[in-house]
């Protein structure tokens, strides 16, 4: 990269090392302003849903950036034995790498769409259901379960609720009184008959061969309380 290129193949060379620099520090840019941007957010309902809709985005972006800088480099090793004797082992090399990026961008998104999902519903979790102080008073808040936050919500917030439109979080401090409470989109999650909260799952589906009825299995991401429905 000191010298200076003297025909195409150092000039691609030079190119190629530099890009792939370049698109490891975006990637890293990418994920760590996504991170700040998560962290400094005040709001849990807007952080929960800010992390809902854009962390798996960002990390396919800095996914495909890291896997387009690692096919730059390859390229660039296989082609420093500068073959040009025989047209198609050269196109071979120089096309391998495209390949490569392809492969490696389908395992990240592959990743993403079926693992990565439980460790997210974790994340949601931890930011929704993390013990929570009064910022007045600096003392411990609880929250409520279905049951009993139908006593501080409007009934238009309890009928939203019914409609599945969106869902309320109502943290008390039991001393003063004082209450928070956080909007969330809705979702067709069930309540959760151990901890009362709508956070009830449904992470896969049978049909019996036998009887041909559906079984529903659910999955509490508050407490991890399991649960199965069977269609009659």
């Amino acid at each position: 990269m000191n010298s200076e290129p003297t025909n195409y193949l150092e000039v691609w060379s030079y190119i190629a090392q530099v890009s792939s620099l370049v698109l490891v520090l975006m990637a890293c840019v990418n994920f760590i302003v996504y991170m700040i941007l998560v962290t400094v957010m005040g709001n849990r309902s807007g952080r929960y849903s800010f992390v809902l809709n854009n962390e798996t985005r960002v990390m396919m972006a800095s996914a495909v950036m890291v896997s387009v800088a690692i096919g730059l480099m390859l390229n660039v090793f296989i082609l420093n034995e500068r073959d040009f004797g025989h047209t198609f082992v050269f196109a071979l090399k120089a096309g391998l790498p495209i390949g490569i990026i392809i492969t490696i961008a389908f395992a990240f998104n592959a990743y993403l769409k079926t693992y990565y999902p439980f460790i997210l519903e974790k994340r949601l979790a931890d930011i929704r259901f993390r013990e929570r102080k009064n910022p007045k008073t600096g003392r411990p808040m609880r929250l409520l379960n279905e049951e009993e936050e139908d006593e501080y919500l409007t009934e238009d917030m309890i009928q939203q609720e019914k409609d599945l439109s969106y869902d309320f979080d109502v943290w008390l401090e039991d001393a003063t009184g004082d209450t928070i409470i956080e909007t969330y989109k809705g979702s067709p999650n069930l309540i959760c008959d151990n901890c009362q909260f709508r956070t009830m799952k449904l992470i896969k589906e049978e049909i019996s061969e036998e009887t041909l009825l559906k079984t529903k299995y659910y999955l509490c991401s508050h407490c991890g309380h399991k649960h199965k429905e069977t269609d009659v």
